[in-house]
């Protein structure tokens, strides 16, 4: 279930608000730089793998772009 907008969620010491963001807050933070982030699997013998993610935004549309090859 999603948080509907101002809606306050308990954090141990502390209370945080929360609400969903809008599509021009959204496009600016997947926008600014190049943000990296982790892909964790599990492999067949039960070892982790964790590999870095580069995240994108795909020109003028929505659409993300994951890549493992670091970018220029």
């Amino acid at each position: 279930m999603r948080p509907q907008g101002g809606d306050a969620i308990s954090v141990p010491d502390r209370v945080v608000s929360v609400r969903e963001m809008s599509r021009a807050e959204w496009r600016a933070l997947v926008s600014e730089g190049t943000r990296t982030g982790k892909l964790a699997t599990v492999r067949r013998d039960g070892r982790p793998h964790v590999a870095p993610v580069w995240v994108l935004l795909g020109g003028d549309s929505d659409d993300l772009i994951f890549t493992t090859v670091r970018p220029r």
